[in-house]
């Protein structure tokens, strides 16, 4: 069997904790392995010395960085570290090119990214990795929006529980009930009549 593997991109921003929280909670629960893709910034190789001596100090310290990152949300989701096999791969580039090779280069089944929600011209403005890696189309891409809804109402008249739901035990091991609201609806309202074409 192919091995899974969910690739995460991962920043330093409440979003970027947020995917890596669900990459996370998918792997645990598919046996996949999380790949963590992080683009270099501007910011983070800006220090004193040469080019090349503010790549390898951003080499050694930025991943120090997401592991403390990986500590802290593994915290949150009440993980232990053996639990989920985890790696990190920093890159130069833009993160959607980094994203995307890291998929590319462990045959993603899953890319994970945050997003902070931009709408409008705010988003035309300044550009948008998921959206970037949502239009791409070669691989499926989970946004990690926050859950919200608790915010959002329930319906008034959820479906109605079925007696079979009761009793799990009584179903042969295997079998499972396959139900629709819109099929009991047709029940309770009679059976839906068609146009008369002729």
């Amino acid at each position: 069997m192919e091995s899974l593997n969910i690739i995460v991109g991962v920043d330093d921003t409440p979003e970027g904790e947020r995917a890596l929280g669900t990459a996370l909670r998918l792997a645990k629960q598919m046996g996949a392995s999380v790949h963590i893709a992080h683009a270099l910034t501007r910011d983070e190789l800006a220090s004193p010395g040469d080019a090349m001596e503010r790549q390898d100090a951003a080499l050694g310290r930025v991943p120090r960085a997401i592991w403390k990152t990986v500590e802290r949300v593994l915290g949150r989701e009440q993980m232990a570290i053996d639990e989920v096999d985890v790696w990190q791969h920093v890159r130069l580039g833009s993160p959607v090119d980094v994203i995307r090779q890291v998929a590319v280069d462990y045959s993603a089944t899953l890319v994970v990214v945050g997003t902070r929600g931009n709408k409008g011209l705010k988003k035309l403005v300044l550009g948008s990795v998921a959206d970037s890696l949502v239009h791409d189309g070669r691989f499926p891409v989970l946004v990690a929006h926050p859950n919200l809804l608790a915010e959002l109402p329930k319906t008034e008249l959820p479906d109605e529980p079925h007696a079979e739901d009761a009793d799990m035990k009584a179903r042969p091991e295997g079998a499972h009930l396959y139900r629709s609201s819109l099929i009991s609806a047709w029940k309770g309202l009679g059976r839906p009549s068609s146009p008369d074409f002729s």
